[in-house]
Order: C-alpha cells, then structure tokens, then sequence
C-alpha cells in the first residue's frame, strides 16, 4: 500500500499569476447535434495507463492516458464504472443492463444479478378489527428475538426511516414495509397478547430457502473487495465486485434516502453514504447525514449529522481512516476512530480571516485531518461563491485536487501549505469540472468541463519556476 499521510497541514488555494501548462490532452464527448454529453462516471486503471469514461447515452471509452488517443469504445451505457485489481476488466452498471468488458480481449459478458430477499420470520392475518401474528418460523429473526408470539398486534412498522402505520389496514399493507434485503433492519411496533401496552422491537432480516412448508433461514454476509460498482435498487445500495460482477454486499440505509455521494473504502471494510435525511428534525439546521455501514455485516458502524451547505463528492482518505466529504467552500473530515468531525480541509477561503477572532490568529498550524475541534463558529462562516465542485486526494495523501464551477483544477500540496498549480483558464459561464480524480500513480488527474474530458500530467504543472515559487511567497 502506497504510503499513508497522516499528519497534514491546513492549505490555503493560492492562484498562479498565469494558469499552468504542462502535458494536457482532451478528449470531446459531444451529441450529433453539438451538445455536450453529461458524465456518468471515471475510473484509471490500476496501473494509470488508461481512463474509462462512461458518459449519458454511451459508449464506455477507454483512453490512453499517454496520448489521449482512444484506445477503444464499447456500446454500452453503465453510470458506474469500476476496474478489477489487475486492470483486465470493467465492470459497468447501467440502467438496462450490468456488463463486465474484458479490456485485453474486448468482449463483453452481461451480469445478471438480483438483490435477495430478506425475511422477519412470522406471518399475519386479520383477526378482531386487528393484524395480529398467525405464525412464527423456527430459526427466523422473529423467533430469535423471543419477543414476538401468536395473537401479537402489529399496529406499526419502521423501515428506511419511515414509519407506516397498520391500525385499520389489511395483510397486503404489510408486503411493502416487510420486505428488505438480508442484513437489513426493520423495526415492529406490536402489542402483545394479553396487554395494551405497545412495544417496539428491532428485526435483521435473514434470508431463507423453502423447503416444502417449512423455510431454512441463513446469514447473509457480504463480502470485500476494493474494486466495486454500486448502485441503488429499490430501497437498497448493491455492490458488486469488479473483479467477477459477484454481489459483495446489500445496504439499506437507515436515516438517509438513496439521493448522495456514496464510496467504498479502499481497504473494502466500509461503504459510506451522504445524503438528505428521511426525517430532516434529525439532522439540525440542514438535514443532512452521514452513515457507515461494514460491508461485511451491513451494520451501520457511524452516524453523523452534517453542518454543510451541500454535498458535492464524498471520498475515503488513503489509510480508509476518515471520510472526505466536499462542501461549496472546503471539505469536511470526519474520522471513523474517534467518531468526531476534525477541521476542516480549506481550499482558498479562510473563516480565520473573514471573523478575525483574537483567539483564532495562531490557529492555522494544526493537521487538515486534526486536531478535532468543538467550535462551530467556523463553520457558520461562509465564502461568497462556490469554490468545490468535486474534488480527489492523490493515493498518498500528499495533495488535494479540486474542481471548481468555474471549469478549473487546482492542486496544492497538503505539506507545504500552498497551492502546487492551477488548471485552466476561469470560465465565466460556470461551466463546472466535474469527476475530478487523480490516476492510482498520482501521475495523472483528470477532470470533465462542459463535454470535454481533461487528462493533465501531474509531474509537469506542478514543476514551478522559481520566479513563480517568489511570486506565492510574496502572496503568503
């Protein structure tokens, strides 16, 4: 594993006086018409000789990163895209159909896949006015628990966030909330037989076989991999491992719906997810939240209310210890270990600066991923346009690029505290760079602006003249 950063210095993006020039290919994906196409999804090859780019409409193209050149397009349409482990295939999900490409022979096999079904382990009927318990299976989730028994009432049920209530309705209003991959949980407001008062028990769901009458239930667990495709399904994220097109594991988030930046961390231990909340009271003043699931067990491991404006990319750091999480003005760390929200990465505004509190002056000298501070004030304190469209961190932690909505892509160094380079010129009709991402080999990073693909030579923008190197410290 390519070497882990760990303490990292607060940068500040200092623009170039002159954008910087280096080796810089581009490569257009436009309509018949002109139009540009919308980016779907990027991904290097291990190695970092080639970029897939999956695109609105197709086709998936691979490009040598060298030269530009299309080294070769296939006719499908995935919206995710991810590399196996030796660069010899490509997974891609799209709305039609899951392909894994054979990138050395280019044939393409299609994955057929579905989502298992998960069970509570009892059955209802209508009895008296109510939707009580008809049965309970041997070996489910149900019977586990010890808590539910024939002649239960059901008068509630939570799954995804949502609380659907039963009292006057029938079995068939059951289906819906009842079903949910394995793994995944479902809370049962019930009143038992002989009482009034009303309790409420937590179920994972298992999956099952059918034997006959009688069903064999058995834990779902998921696998690991560091190369997955993911996508939502129904109430559910699925991923897929790369490598095979295998199932690797089923989520259903527990708080936040199915609408934001998710990732996989790079050891494959966890799958995070950022996103509006079903119930917005839970996430204070914007909504937002932040969940952590094992991959393994599906469990969540780490909850979080965001104070962002808004979410435009979520990435893992190198060492799959914190959580990147890009905001319009900076990016947020949260870090699994302590389950806190350390300070912020700065990316050209400074909230030191804009308030000027006495106590703040000498506070720019701690680590972008530390120390952890419990002062909200900076983060209330906003810049007056958006400076993060997307953004990547290299895979050894020692820089930071960032796309903006003015079409350009910055890289600064998180060791040297200053800006290393500066993409292209600013656009004023806000034409965003969008999927900014660094090549495995830190050699390579590339951005998507308007149709056009941008492939830039990390090594070659980033080599400074000295008359340039005076200029920013004369800026500093």
């Amino acid at each position: 594993m390519s070497r882990i950063l760990l303490t990292m210095t607060l940068a500040f993006l200092i623009p170039f006086p002159n954008e910087a020039s280096g080796q810089h290919h581009t490569v257009r994906f436009l309509h018949s018409w002109g139009g540009a196409k919308d980016i779907e999804d990027v991904a290097f090859s291990p190695d970092g000789k080639y970029l897939a780019v999956a695109v609105e409409y197709g086709p998936l193209t691979i490009i040598e990163t060298s030269t530009g050149d299309i080294a070769h397009e296939f006719k499908v349409a995935p919206f995710d895209i991810a590399f196996s482990a030796d660069g010899g295939h490509l997974l891609g999900i799209g709305q039609r159909e899951t392909s894994l490409v054979n990138v050395r022979s280019r044939s393409i096999s299609n994955v057929n896949w579905r989502v298992p079904e998960g069970y509570v382990g009892c059955t209802f009927k209508e009895k008296s006015g109510k939707l009580v318990v008809d049965s309970v299976w041997d070996g489910g989730p149900a019977a586990a628990s010890a808590k539910i028994g024939k002649g239960d009432e059901i008068i509630a049920i939570t799954s995804i966030g949502v609380k659907y209530e039963l009292l006057g309705r029938s079995v068939k209003n059951l289906v819906e909330p009842l079903s949910g991959p394995p793994g995944s949980s479902v809370t049962l407001h019930m009143i038992p037989k002989g009482t009034t008062v009303p309790v409420d028990i937590e179920l994972r769901r298992k999956g099952a076989t059918k034997n006959g009458d009688r069903y064999t239930f058995q834990e779902f667990r998921g696998g690991r991999s560091g190369q997955t495709c993911f996508c939502a399904s129904g109430s559910s994220y699925v991923l897929l491992d790369a490598n095979t097109g295998h199932l690797v594991s089923v989520f259903r988030p527990l708080d936040c719906k199915l609408n934001g930046p998710n990732a996989v961390s790079p050891d494959g231990r966890h799958f995070a997810l950022a996103a509006n909340l079903v119930d917005p009271t839970k996430g204070g003043s914007t909504g937002l939240a932040l969940e952590v699931y094992d991959v393994a067990t599906q469990e969540r491991t780490h909850f979080a209310t965001l104070d962002v404006q808004t979410i435009h990319e979520l990435r893992f750091t190198p060492d799959s210890g914190k959580i990147l999480i890009g905001d319009r003005d900076r990016i947020a760390v949260y870090d699994l270990q302590t389950d806190r929200f350390a300070e912020p990465v700065l990316i050209g505004f400074n909230p030191h600066e804009a308030e000027k509190p006495e106590a703040w002056e000498n506070s720019l000298a701690g680590s972008i991923f530390g120390p952890h501070s419990d002062d909200s004030r900076i983060s209330r304190v906003q810049a007056s346009e958006t400076l993060l469209t997307s953004f990547d961190i290299s895979t050894d932690g020692t820089m930071v690029a960032v796309g903006s909505p003015y079409g350009q892509c910055s890289i600064y160094s998180t060791t040297e505290n200053k800006c290393l380079a500066t993409i292209g010129a600013r656009n004023e009709d806000r034409d965003s760079a969008e999927k900014t991402t660094f090549s495995p080999d830190g050699r390579w990073v590339s951005f998507f602006v308007d149709g056009t693909m941008n492939i830039v030579s990390v090594p070659e923008v980033i080599s400074v003249p000295e008359s340039v190197e005076a200029d920013l410290a004369s800026q500093e």
